[in-house]
């Protein structure tokens, strides 16, 4: 499938998805106001974590080889059901050790939920990495649409039905991963053996991936914690709202990215032709962006979300230099990762995060939420402004070319 062919495929499921989401997210802000959002975003931010600690290795090193070597696909995804199962029941086990653990912190039954989220993201990552590393991007694109279909279909019963709130969110969350994981283990599923080899191997190259990425969503997410630490729940509820439109504004070079790899992994991209005119794309989209956020977002995210949200939008605003960088960068660091991960892929957002943990916690005690969104920001354009400079050392390409095509 060609670039523009499978970009326009997860645009459209992608722009379906946006506009999902947006509507999940006002309704779930609505029905548990400011703390519950922010105890919600607290939740959402461990569990995401986990995720990616115990499966985003595994979906990095799962694309990598079912796109470098599709006759392994079988023992791919042998590999990923019977690694998937066995970490469900660890996370299991520490399920029901954990609350004797915590002095009461969580009950049994949260323990379950908590680890159940997690294997459930887990197993969506792998298989889903198995679509995207195969360039079957139009099965790839399906899984995030249903997940977010079904997770507004479950959060309207859990809300307003059995009027659950939190804990009915995260059980909405939990089956809605359910549901994504198993289409994308049907939609990848390809008979073959398991092989031990193959998955040390899996490990070796999707764990470079996963420090990267998992330093990536620390770079963006690592406020969350800061904010409830220093300025409570209340106010993380409303700056979560940025979070969330930050986070949607980045799903445009995200699409990018994921339609992106499987043609780097083939060799398509050697000469960088694909991966400049997509960064440039993608930095004319954020600029866009965020002119329509500076002039339309105030009484957007008043109307949609409800008046006790309107101070998300200051904060926004602080957040947008970095995002629009870190757009542009996102997409040089697709083509890096494409590479084999080379160290700047893990040294960079790791650079970025300790100067946004700094800062944070210098401006947020004087500043507020406007010291948490200028940290980030700072700390987003420090992240694109090192891929960029290690994209052009290691192509040798001349600048000129990062802003036109020569």
């Amino acid at each position: 499938m060609n670039f523009l062919r499978g970009f326009s495929i997860n645009a459209a499921a992608g722009g379906l998805t946006f506009i999902l989401a947006f509507a999940n997210q006002a309704y779930i802000a609505r029905c548990l106001g400011t703390y519950g959002r922010g105890e919600l975003a607290v939740a959402a931010t461990s569990v995401t974590v986990g995720g990616m600690l115990f499966g985003e290795w595994l979906a990095r090193g799962n694309g990598f080889h079912s796109g470098r070597d599709p006759w392994m696909v079988g023992s791919v995804w042998s590999n990923t059901l019977g690694y998937c199962v066995m970490l469900l029941l660890l996370l299991f086990l520490v399920a029901l050790l954990v609350p004797a653990l915590t002095d009461g912190g969580l009950t049994t039954a949260q323990a379950l939920l908590l680890a159940a989220m997690v294997a459930a993201v887990v197993a969506q990552k792998g298989f889903a990495g198995i679509l995207q590393g195969c360039d079957r991007l139009t099965a790839y694109a399906l899984i995030p649409l249903l997940f977010i279909s079904s997770h507004l279909a479950f959060s309207g019963v859990a809300l307003g039905w059995l009027q659950a709130g939190l804990t009915g969110v995260l059980t909405a969350w939990l089956c809605a991963a359910i549901l994504s994981a198993l289409l994308a283990l049907g939609l990848s599923r390809t008979a073959g053996p398991v092989d031990r080899r193959l998955l040390q191997l899996t490990a070796a190259v999707g764990g470079r991936g996963a420090v990267s990425a998992t330093l990536i969503f620390l770079l963006f997410r690592s406020d969350i914690y800061l904010v409830r630490h220093f300025l409570g729940a209340e106010v993380l509820g409303v700056y979560a709202i940025a979070v969330v439109i930050a986070e949607m504004m980045q799903r445009g070079p995200n699409i990018a990215g994921a339609v992106m790899l499987p043609k780097v992994l083939r060799g398509i991209d050697d000469d960088h032709g694909m991966s400049l005119a997509i960064s440039r794309w993608t930095f004319a989209f954020s600029l866009l962006s965020a002119a329509a956020i500076v002039v339309f977002g105030a009484p957007l995210i008043e109307w949609i979300f409800g008046t006790p949200f309107a101070g998300a939008y200051t904060p926004l605003v602080w957040m947008l230099p970095g995002l629009i960088a870190s757009g542009y960068g996102s997409v040089l660091n697709t083509k890096l990762a494409g590479q084999g991960y080379p160290p700047v892929t893990m040294w960079a957002p790791g650079a970025a995060l300790a100067m946004n943990v700094v800062l944070n916690l210098l401006l947020i005690p004087r500043h507020g939420l406007i010291g948490a969104a200028l940290s980030t920001s700072i700390a987003y354009g420090l992240w694109a402004a090192i891929v960029t400079i290690a994209y052009q050392r290691t192509t040798g390409l001349r600048w000129v070319r990062f802003v036109r095509a020569s």
